[in-house]
Parts: C-alpha cells; structure tokens; sequence
C-alpha cells in the first residue's frame, strides 16, 4: 500500500502558470493510509508539507446477527422450542417449527407470520454496495424464498430483505443465505433452519368401561398425547350415535406442544344395556385450520351396564319377615330365609340391624349364621 507519483518528482514551471501533480494510490489490502509529502523550491529554504489520506476497502454489508436479525438468544436450552430467532451459540437464524403444507402462493403478502422473516442488510462500506441474494443448497426455492434477489445500497443505507420458510416435508431443514457483493470477493453467509411438522395426536385406541350398575356414572379417560412441537386442534364426532347413556366432558380443544390432554367420558344408564365396539372418530386439525380435516382416529368404545336382581324367600305365613312367635325357655327355635341371585354376575351382601349394627343385638338370645358372603 503506497502513493505514487505519475511521471517525474522534478517540475520546471514557468512565471506565472501552474502544474498540475498527479499523485496515485495503490493497495492490495484494505486500510488507512497517512503520508505528508514534502515540496521544496530551488533556492529557497522553505518547505511546504502536503498531507494525503487514502482509504482502500471492498464494497460491503454487515455480518453482524445484532445488525442483520431483530430477536437473538445467546444460546438454546435442551428440548426447548425457538421460533425465529437467531441463535449466537450455534450461529443459526432458527424459524422453528412450522406446519407442512401451508399453501405458499401468496407467500410475498406475508399472511402467515411465522413463515416470513425480515432481515436488516445495511452497507457499512464508504462505496456503493450491489448486493445479490440466493441459498446455498435450495436454488429453487422449494423451502426457503427470499426478495428482493438483488438490491443497490449508498454508503450507510440499510433496507429490508424478506425471507421465508415454507416446509414440504417433516424434519429438519437447514441451509445457508449467501450475500454477494459486486467487487467483494467475500461473501456474507447466514445459516438458517426451519422444521417441518405435521399436526398428528396418538390416542388410545379403546374405551372400555367396567361393568357399571345401573344409575351409577363410570368414568374412563380418552388420552390424546401430542409428541410434535406444533399445538394441535382436535374434534371429537360420532360420540351422539352411542346413546344418551354416554357423554363427554368436552368435544373439542387445543393440545399444547409436547403435552397430554385426558377427555373425561361417562356412562350411566337407567335399564341393563350392552354396547359392544361401538366407534366415535377424533378428527385432527391444525390450530388455524389453514389445512382442513389432517387425519382421523377410530376409538372403540364397549360398556355395560347392569342390575342386582336379588329374590329373598321367606317361611310361608311370616308375611315378609321372620317371626320366631312364642318360644319356650332353653328351646332352639330357627328360622331360614333364601337368597337367590337371578342376576349375570356374583353380589355380595350383609346383613345389618336397621335399629343397632347387629353386632349389639343381644346375642344370648339371637345368632345369624353366614351375616355376609
């Protein structure tokens, strides 16, 4: 990095004109260069110093993430989800997750906008800076899409480039933002990432109640479990076709990101009734309901519901009870009454004083064989 001057460092300038001194600067490398020259005339002591000052650079834009990206976090937390930030730890411009199969044609009126981005690019160079835009792997513009592609900046100018991220596939898709700068060998690079998700729950596949007494309420859980990084919207159908002896604590909501949602489902019925593999549907969305109906779950649901049909017999003529009449002292006098079960399944019973537990009937006088079975 030097200055030069054009010809010869002598002048012979006759009275009364001038000369004109050509000082040229030359540079390989980009700095600041200071340099007085020094004039002196033939038979005069006097010295008259000139001063230069030449700057040589490439035409440029920032690469500074504070600059260039609106939200930035030093670095990203196990597990945790980021949605369009710029990360300092890995260097990585994240979009997050976002929905496949968002329609992109109308992508430039920025509808959705966790899909677009705005970067600031600013020229920090002291030339005019033409600056052109593409991606290093995406030159097609599947997944990520920028405008504009090409824009011409003054010394200190900054304006916005927009970009966006439109996913097609689930996973992780990364690539790089390659900035060239006419007459700068060096372009500015930004990586960026986004990830494709598609709405979906796992739910079980089967709601079986227990036997249930009639006019008793049994109570079962639909679990729907949401593994995406993506809320999910969900709706419940079909569950009106089971009878009114089923019900549904609530028929549509919002599954969080990595989090589990139970439904509360009851059943009561007034008359004995079977219901065997009967089907309710649980209909998949995503929150917006940009895409319609995602995909469908078929739950089973059996129950039963029955009575205790219990007969007690007693000896002929005690008109519904057991009256031991007169007894002579020190006599043994029993009485038996029958329990017929006339039901499908087992009962348990116990006998009980409706005055005193019979466990304070005087038992000198009283005693009950099998009090429970």
């Amino acid at each position: 990095m030097k200055f030069l001057f054009i010809r010869s460092c002598r002048w012979v300038i006759p009275a009364c004109s001038d000369h004109v001194v050509q000082v040229q600067f030359q540079s390989d490398t980009c700095a600041q260069l200071d340099q007085t020259y020094t004039f002196q005339v033939v038979g005069n002591k006097n010295l008259y110093p000139v001063s230069c000052r030449a700057f040589s650079g490439y035409p440029g834009i920032t690469g500074d993430p504070k600059v260039v990206f609106a939200c930035r976090v030093k670095c990203k937390k196990e597990n945790e989800i980021v949605h369009k930030k710029y990360v300092m730890s890995n260097g990585v411009f994240e979009f997050g997750p976002l929905i496949v199969g968002k329609p992109k044609d109308k992508y430039r009126e920025c509808v959705y906008e966790e899909n677009v981005e705005r970067l600031n690019i600013m020229n920090i160079s002291l030339f005019t800076a033409e600056v052109s835009f593409a991606f290093h792997r995406d030159d097609k513009e599947e997944v990520f899409m920028l405008h504009p592609p090409f824009m011409v900046l003054a010394s200190g100018e900054k304006k916005e480039l927009f970009l966006w991220a439109y996913p097609k596939a689930n996973g992780l898709i990364e690539d790089t933002l390659v900035c060239c700068v006419k007459d700068n060998p060096q372009p500015v690079l930004f990586k960026i990432s986004c990830e494709g998700v598609t709405p979906e729950l796992v739910v079980n596949k089967e709601l079986l109640f227990d036997k249930v007494l009639l006019h008793r309420r049994g109570l079962k859980a639909l679990v729907l479990t949401n593994n995406t990084a993506v809320p999910v919207a969900w709706k419940l159908s079909g569950h009106e076709g089971l009878g009114e002896e089923f019900s549904v604590g609530q028929c549509e909501g919002v599954v969080p990101c990595k989090s589990t949602c139970e439904v509360p489902c009851y059943f009561k019925a007034s008359k004995p009734i079977v219901v065997s593999k009967k089907t309710i549907r649980l209909e998949v969305y995503d929150v917006e309901n940009l895409l319609g109906l995602i995909h469908t779950n078929n739950v089973q649901v059996s129950a039963e519901a029955y009575d205790v049909a219990l007969d007690i017999s007693f000896p002929k003529g005690s008109d519904g009870g057991l009256d031991y009449g007169l007894c002579k002292v020190c006599e043994e006098n029993k009485l038996v009454c029958t329990l017929r079960n006339k039901g499908k399944y087992d009962i348990n019973y116990r006998f009980q004083s409706s005055v005193l537990p019979l466990s304070h009937v005087n038992k000198k006088f009283f005693q009950v064989f099998n009090v429970s079975n």
